[in-house]
């Protein structure tokens, strides 16, 4: 779903990340009527736009239901110091790194596209018995007036 470098001191943290900071994200392409209102205004202003490769922002989470709509979430936190292949942690690479990779630089981390899950998982036990990984099960719910994930 994501894939972002944050600091994280011992003990609990509160991590918020919104879904136009997603590392496989884009913005939605603009309507023809929004194009040509932003020419006529003379604020034509494309460069958010320059990266295709990604989803829509809107779409990063499912819309869920009224009720509640049940969905598994896998959570993996590494030593980002020792997967690092350039100087500037901070920087997202062109917003898309985690799900196009990072068009004419190195790869921003040394695992592997998609990993941890880039290879088969034969056994639950693998993530119930490693420290730095949580597998558990969230509510995503449809409000008209706000977003809601409910889970562990």
């Amino acid at each position: 779903m994501d894939k972002f470098w944050k600091k994280l001191s011992p003990g609990a943290n509160h991590v918020e990340r919104k879904s136009i900071e997603s590392s496989v994200t884009v913005p939605d392409v603009p309507s023809f009527q929004s194009l040509i209102d932003a020419a006529d205004s003379g604020s034509f202003d494309m460069h958010e736009f320059e990266r295709a490769c990604g989803i829509p922002n809107r779409m990063l989470l499912p819309k869920g239901k009224k009720d509640g709509m049940e969905f598994s979430l896998f959570l993996a936190v590494t030593d980002g110091s020792h997967d690092l292949t350039h100087p500037d942690v901070e920087s997202e690479h062109g917003g898309t790194h985690a799900h196009c990779g990072a068009h004419g630089e190195v790869y921003p981390d040394k695992r592997p596209m998609g990993f941890p899950l880039d290879r088969r998982i034969p056994d639950r036990r693998v993530f119930d018995e490693t420290t730095n990984i949580k597998f558990t099960h969230v509510k995503v719910y449809h409000d008209e007036r706000k977003f809601t994930v409910v889970g562990a």
